[in-house]
């Protein structure tokens, strides 16, 4: 990208001639766009829900270069003494160089978070460097880290879903079928860093169909929803959680969990499906 503009920025020097000013006609590359939701963690692999050690889940908002955000911070090492999805506010700045770096307020009990990465690629981007956690509690030496942008999931996802196992005894083992879900993610996150999803599923189980609402919440590659529908025949409840890839081409149900089951007569059945579901 930099050789491309620099050979734009030359030609159009040499077209303007020789009587202005030394490189005034040149164009300074600019910071990356980093707005959007991201996963930052101490751990090698970003595309996991649940990575071992420090991870940051929220969002980031550029201005230029300055970047500001909101993230739920965790130390799953010692999540009792640090605290859990405390929310924290980390600002900085992106350089055209790809480098960002972070810091946080305090927190409640006196820590402050530092971040500090290289970034490749186009959006969405990802980028490795280090997370460091600085005072009396809960200090962390500096750590390599992985930070990375997940995309945005709004969009159709179609895929086959199968009878699952979510350690429930009472749970039927359900019939497989066939899912749609389409979803709207918000494009302003909360005030806890997490960005809002609503959509609907469609399923297809044998002769059996139906549709439900989603209303949800992403956050890093996680995703949950957890819908109570009333109907004239009592109601029904819906609790997915599941994850995205970082370019949301593709979701993984992890546990799709339907009382009563699709199409059943027993209030209290219950059929739960994992599957992954594909952009279309």
């Amino acid at each position: 990208m930099k050789s491309e503009v620099g050979i734009v920025a030359l030609v159009a020097f040499l077209l303007a001639g020789c009587g202005g000013s030394p490189g005034s006609n040149f164009s300074s590359p600019s910071a990356a766009d980093v707005t959007g939701n991201w996963q930052i963690q101490t751990s090698a692999n970003s595309t996991t829900s649940s990575p071992q050690g420090v991870v940051l889940l929220g969002a980031l908002q550029s201005s230029g270069s300055q970047v500001s955000g909101t993230f739920r911070f965790t130390n799953l090492a010692h999540p009792d003494a640090c605290g859990s999805n405390q929310v924290v506010t980390l600002t900085g700045a992106a350089q055209a160089d790809g480098s960002l770096a972070l810091a946080s307020a305090a927190m409640p009990n006196g820590a402050t978070v530092k971040v500090s990465l290289t970034l490749t690629g186009t959006a969405p981007y990802s980028g490795i460097g280090t997370v460091e956690v600085d005072g009396n509690t809960c200090a962390l030496a500096s750590q390599s880290a992985i930070g990375s942008q997940v995309a945005s999931t709004t969009g159709t996802f179609t895929g086959t879903l199968s009878p699952g196992d979510d350690g429930d005894s009472d749970s039927d083992s359900g019939t497989p079928g066939s899912a749609t879900m389409t979803l709207t993610q918000s494009s302003v996150a909360g005030t806890d860093g997490q960005f809002t999803e609503t959509g609907t599923l469609n399923y297809k189980f044998g002769s059996c169909s139906g549709q439900v609402p989603l209303n949800g919440s992403v956050s890093g590659v996680g995703m949950s929803f957890w819908e109570v529908i009333f109907t004239s025949g009592g109601q029904q409840v819906l609790n997915l959680s599941g994850t995205t890839n970082l370019a949301a081409t593709q979701i993984t149900a992890g546990s799709l969990s339907l009382t009563p089951a699709p199409c059943s007569a027993d209030p209290d059945s219950n059929a739960t499906f994992t599957g992954q579901l594909k952009r279309q």
